[in-house]
């Protein structure tokens, strides 16, 4: 026994000398990334809670701040979307509080001394029975408020103010939105006002009452580069000097909008020409009839088939910025998805579209019914002109320039992405059989000092459209220029520290991402299925050696088991 008790102290401090290595594969902590919305975000600190109950159940099995490739990503509250998912998305949103957000803005584009309208979208989540004040500022001035009362848990509703920016440049308007037991949520909408003049021309083949009084509203309005064409009689015409020589001439890209009347004169030559400047120019083409369409001008912009309808008196005719008034129209039979009604009137018991506009390529057509309103122009305090010089400066602001850029956002805070798209007109397009041309552009931004950095622009997936994404640099006013041959395009670039961006609703795409990638959407108010789901993930392993014989531990057994062969040998007599 003694012999068996000293050779195992024996192997013992052998193995102790050789101190041996052992393979093994070790698990380390599931290293995961939590996304969380913007600070901007209405859920924001609503997701900074829920990060922390998260954090709070991870114990030693999940890592949340491994410099290590993520084996899941948990996405708290209206994240923006990552690009793809490699790995897990496990989605956690909330169910049960109620929630309002602002996902889009209209912002005011347009000409010095014009009114103009910003307007945001706000989508409220079990708000039903609320009441929400949408107020707007400029600074500290508060400059008009709209109530709405939500009837709904899912409502969608545009806020829209009427304004008159102050000066040419960008103006920063602020949208706060007070509801009842919640915290303000604020947005920032801007308004771009432009020096240049808008650009019409008014072509009569023949002589035109519709055509002749609108042309007048727009002759006293400076906001207007007018020039105007009227064939009075055979060989005969009267026109504003530097006039176009006709439709059928490139010069009528240079223009925004045409009116047009008499148009029963107008030679398959000049309709090929309107129709060419709405669908490629991007213009848009105002058709003034003062009798029924012909079959001609309607088959060629496709135009629904209208009926002739004379009331006895002058009625009102509803439109967004004016009263008009007439008793003769030319009503549409139908109403199709194309159509959108500019102006309205009651007949027979029913609203029927007065004055429509109708999408053709990349421009529009606006066909008036109003076939004697021209007559009733000093009805309403002006209304005509009121009516026609906004409907035409709308559609004049519409037409793409040359070359454009946006920005989205235009105002946000430092460290933001900013996606900027430039577009290059369809008129600057080189084209010959099999191959389309677009022209290259260079852009640029340009920093409150002066300086240019070069911002690399991209091919999309559109001909004619470029992109990029940028990160808003330190608080300032900025700029973002983009050169190319058919011209150039400047718009402002706001960064502001406490810049309040929409903040658009991700939920469906996150939902697919989740969907796809394996991961899972969960409830805010129950994490552990959050828990459950992440424990399903294999965690990584590490490979590494293992010097059993190098434990302290070792020494008690050792030292227990020459204690007992000594004292066996001292019972049995021995040394």
């Amino acid at each position: 026994m003694s012999r068996a008790l000293r050779l195992v102290a024996l192997l013992i401090a052998v193995g102790g000398v050789i101190d041996p290595a052992v393979a093994r594969q070790r698990r380390t902590p599931l290293p995961i990334d939590v996304l969380l919305p913007k600070p901007y975000d209405p859920g924001y600190q609503h997701a900074l809670r829920v990060r922390d109950a998260l954090q709070a159940r991870f114990g030693t099995s999940f890592n949340a701040n491994s410099s290590e490739q993520p084996r899941a990503v948990i996405a708290v509250g209206n994240v923006v979307p990552p690009r793809s998912a490699r790995v897990p998305l496990l989605t956690i949103q909330d169910s049960s509080s109620a929630y309002l957000s602002a996902v889009a803005i209209h912002p005011s584009i347009g000409v010095e001394a014009q009114k103009g309208t910003v307007s945001a979208r706000f989508h409220a989540q079990r708000l039903a029975g609320r009441s929400t004040q949408f107020v707007l500022q400029r600074g500290e001035a508060r400059i008009a408020a709209v109530s709405h009362r939500w009837s709904t848990d899912e409502e969608v509703f545009d806020a829209r103010f009427e304004i008159v920016p102050p000066a040419t440049g960008v103006d920063v308007f602020r949208v706060t939105a007070n509801t009842e037991e919640m915290a303000p949520v604020t947005l920032d909408v801007p308004a771009l006002v432009s020096a240049r003049r808008l650009r019409v021309l008014v072509y009569e083949p023949r002589p035109s009452w519709a055509a002749g009084f609108v042309r007048q509203a727009l002759e006293r309005d400076p906001a207007f580069e007018l020039q105007a064409r009227t064939d009075t009689s055979k060989g005969i015409r009267t026109e504003t000097a530097r006039a176009t020589a006709g439709l059928s001439t490139a010069e009528i890209d240079t223009f925004d909008v045409i009116v047009a009347g008499g148009l029963d004169r107008l030679t398959v030559a000049d309709l090929e020409a309107l129709e060419r400047f709405a669908s490629l120019r991007g213009g848009t083409v105002v058709l003034l009839p003062d009798a029924r369409i012909s079959e001609q001008v309607r088959q060629v912009f496709d135009l629904p088939i209208f009926e002739e309808v004379l009331i006895e008196r002058a009625v009102d005719v509803q439109s967004s910025s004016a009263l008009l008034r007439a008793s003769e129209f030319l009503l549409p039979k139908q109403r199709g998805g194309h159509l959108r009604s500019v102006a309205v009137v009651k007949h027979l018991g029913a609203e029927r579209a007065a004055v429509i506009s109708v999408l053709r390529g990349n421009g529009q057509l606006v066909i008036s019914g109003l076939l004697d309103g021209w007559r009733y122009r000093a009805d309403n305090s002006g209304g005509f002109d009121r009516f026609w010089r906004g409907a035409i400066a709308d559609a004049a602001l519409a037409a793409p320039p040359p070359v454009a850029v946006t920005l989205e956002p235009c105002v946000a805070p430092p460290g933001d992405e900013i996606r900027i798209t430039t577009t290059v007109r369809e008129t600057a397009w080189q084209r010959t059989p099999g191959q389309i041309d677009v022209p290259g552009v260079s852009a640029s931004l340009i920093a409150p000092d002066g300086r240019a950095e070069t911002i690399r622009l991209w091919p999309g997936a559109t001909p004619g459209v470029y992109e990029a994404t940028v990160t808003a640099p330190a608080a300032g006013r900025y700029s973002v220029r983009v050169e190319s041959p058919p011209g150039s395009a400047e718009t402002p670039l706001i960064v502001e520290t406490s810049a309040a961006p929409v903040t658009p609703d991700h939920s469906s795409r996150l939902s697919a991402l989740a969907d796809s990638s394996g991961g899972g959407r969960f409830d805010s108010g129950q994490l552990a299925p959050v828990i459950e789901r992440l424990a399903k993930i294999e965690a990584p392993s590490t490979d590494g050696e293992v010097h059993p014989m190098r434990s302290g531990w070792w020494m008690v057994p050792f030292a227990t088991l020459l204690t007992a062969e000594w004292t066996l040998r001292r019972r049995r007599g021995q040394r």
